[in-house]
């Protein structure tokens, strides 16, 4: 078999990849990534449209003309981030990760950017240390937390919402509408917070430290925008739900890193 990588040119080869991510997690985690979102297919079209000038770069594993697995990285100024890596289950003994891994590397290298970075979730043991067999190296961790809203009729902080502002709505709602997430941000006497949006269901945040609710103002006003959705809080901090006893931690994922000092073999 004479394995073949090159970018994704195709909506059919698209739709594969997004089966293959399905399949490769668990439906809870799945359902709490925008991988789940309807139109996650139609932005990867959009992501990619400028091909090999994209930020994003869709790069496939082809057996003949079958997709057999695919890499998505995210083309930063100092960093290429890997999205995503997933490998048909019939072809995982043939060491096309690694050779995914290895094109990605080669063109980083060639854009003069020197590290790989990544994150994989903690309970997918075998992945993490397939990742330090490749010269990944652990920098930090996230704990994800869940919690409800209050619901209007039996919290009293609803009965007077802090002042906020939504900035960016006709944007989100525009992006929302096509792709199923979206984004935007809530302007308060403390500060902005950027929130995300993942379909109906979740609001997503993701913290640097544990002061974010600021005395329970974002949960008002997230509360008072959409009361149904739940909220997903992304937080380095390991005690959060210490402080808030309608958080509960879900998952944990593991940011990793790997320098480049040397050219990486090129796999064409």
């Amino acid at each position: 078999m004479k394995v073949q990588f090159r970018p994704l040119d195709s909506d059919k080869d698209i739709q594969k990849a997004c089966r293959l991510l399905r399949d490769s997690m668990p439906e809870r985690e799945y359902n709490r990534t925008i991988f789940s979102c309807s139109g996650y297919p139609q932005y990867l079209r959009a992501a990619f449209w400028c091909r090999t000038h994209a930020a994003t770069m869709l790069i496939g594993a082809y057996d003949g003309e079958h997709l057999i697995g695919f890499a998505e990285w995210r083309r930063l100024e100092t960093q290429f981030v890997l999205n995503n890596l997933n490998v048909d289950a019939a072809y995982r003994s043939y060491g096309i990760g690694s050779r995914l891994i290895a094109y990605g590397e080669e063109l980083a290298l060639k854009e003069g950017v020197g590290t790989l970075t990544l994150d994989v979730f903690a309970w997918n043991e075998h992945a993490y240390e397939w990742y330090k067999r490749l010269g990944f190296v652990e920098t930090n961790r996230t704990y994800w937390y869940e919690r409800s809203l209050y619901s209007r009729g039996n919290s009293p902080v609803m009965d007077s919402v802090p002042p906020y502002i939504v900035e960016d709505f006709p944007m989100a709602e525009a992006h929302h509408a096509a792709y199923g997430f979206s984004s935007l941000r809530i302007r308060m006497q403390r500060g902005t917070i950027q929130v995300g949006r993942l379909g109906a269901s979740y609001y997503r945040l993701q913290t640097q430290n544990g002061d974010w609710d600021w005395n329970g103002s974002l949960i008002a006003a997230l509360t008072d925008l959409d009361p149904e959705r739940r909220l997903l809080l992304l937080s380095p901090d390991a005690g959060l739900a210490q402080c808030d006893s309608g958080l509960v931690m879900i998952s944990e994922s593991v940011r990793m890193n790997k320098k480049l000092e040397e050219r990486a073999v090129y796999y064409g």
